[in-house]
Order: structure tokens, then C-alpha cells, then sequence
């Protein structure tokens, strides 16, 4: 997986300080996207520490939004720096019940446009 910190941009780590994160291209958001988790989660590179339960607010550029998406997320994931494998460090963070689906529509419509794209040039 290419997605690294370097192209994460994190800037800040805590509840009152929002996490910002930057997303730029369609491969990093494949990457960090975890449709598998319930209410959908991202996977943040980061050499950080966070405790796992810790909420975090984020704020979530991607790629050809003008808006950032805000929300609130769980850290319900931690990979280690000294992780076996390989494995970028970082943590994966859920989507709340309370977002109501909203940043994982968002996060998935930018799959749908690509696809659709796609269905167009063959």
C-alpha cells in the first residue's frame, strides 16, 4: 500500500483541535477507505498515539471537493510503528451512528463517479 504519512497531511491530534486530514487522489482513498467497518471507517497513517475508544473530530479533504467533510470518529484500530509485515503505522477510525451515513456516501460516490467514468471510455 503507497499511502503514507507524507501524503496524509496530519496536522493536529486532538478532540478540540480537529484532525485534518488530505486526501489526494482516487488510489489514497482506496487505501484509507474501510467499507467493512459498520458505519464505514478511514485508515489514518500516523506515527501518533491515540488510545483506542478516543474520539477525534476530523475534518476530510478530498480530492476535487471544495468542502472539507466533518465529522466525529472512534479509533477502533491502532497498527504499531514497529508492526509486523510491513504494515504502515497508523490508526483506523469509525464513522459515528450519528453521521447518519453521510461521510461514507460521500467517501463512495468518488468510487460510483469513477466507475461511471470509466463505463464511458470502453
Amino acid at each position: 500500500m503507497a499511502f503514507t504519512q507524507s501524503t496524509s497531511e496530519l496536522m493536529s491530534m486532538s478532540i478540540d483541535d480537529p484532525l485534518k486530514i488530505i486526501i489526494k487522489d482516487l488510489d489514497e482513498l482506496y487505501a484509507a477507505y474501510m467499507p467493512f467497518i459498520r458505519n464505514g471507517g478511514i485508515l489514518i497513517p500516523t506515527t501518533q498515539n491515540f488510545k483506542m475508544g478516543e474520539l477525534l473530530n476530523v475534518r476530510l479533504k478530498i480530492f476535487g471537493e471544495l468542502a472539507e467533510l466533518s465529522f466525529l470518529g472512534k479509533v477502533i484500530w491502532k497498527t504499531p510503528v514497529k508492526s509486523e509485515n510491513q504494515k504502515t503505522c497508523g490508526i483506523g477510525i469509525q464513522f459515528m451512528k450519528e453521521d447518519n451515513g453521510e461521510t461514507k456516501a460521500s467517501i463512495e460516490s468518488h468510487f460510483d463517479n469513477n466507475l461511471k467514468l470509466k463505463d464511458q471510455h470502453l
